[in-house]
């Protein structure tokens, strides 16, 4: 379901009803390689790419990040597949492309960024789609670290988020 009427985000990625997930992650890792490899963003004047290592099951480990999620924090090979991540796999690219927009439809982009170590991290929060996309800066171009709608499990940090940058 979406929040906004954004002229710009496209709509979700739905699976359909009797097809497989290795046919609806087939679907979707067209995409992925459509949106982050092969015709890459730009945020800031960079390129934006995906995390390619490690590889599983000839896929890059950035693409099971956005389509699946360890509910448990136990490791890779327990991740899951995600559906809210899933279906919104393909905005990714807007949501980083527009970040800046200001048409009345897409109001709410907040982004903000902090220094994670050695990377700087870049988070844009869609706050009404309760959607994020989260880059790291590297020399020359940012990377994708994760993607995701903000459900109930993430309400806390939506909020502490909204309550930290909303009204800058």
């Amino acid at each position: 379901m979406r929040g906004t009427n954004c002229r710009w985000l496209p709509k979700l990625i739905l699976r359909k009803p009797s097809e497989k997930e290795e046919d609806y992650l087939n679907r979707l890792y067209i995409i992925f390689c459509n949106d982050l490899k092969a015709h890459q963003p730009l945020f800031k004047g960079l390129r934006v790419g995906c995390r390619h290592y490690p590889e599983i099951n000839g896929r890059e480990e950035g693409f099971y990040h956005l389509t699946s999620c360890d509910y448990e924090k136990t490791g890779f090979e327990n991740r899951e597949l995600d559906e809210d991540r899933c279906e919104r796999l393909n905005w990714i690219k807007p949501v980083i492309e527009n970040y800046g927009c200001s048409d009345s439809c897409c109001h709410r982009l907040l982004t903000w960024s902090e220094s994670r170590g050695r990377y700087e991290r870049t988070w844009i929060l869609f706050v009404d789609e309760r959607y994020i996309v989260v880059l790291d800066k590297r020399k020359g171009y940012y990377v994708v670290v994760t993607a995701y709608y903000i459900d109930e499990e993430h309400e806390h940090e939506y909020q502490r988020y909204l309550a930290q940058h909303l009204s800058k």
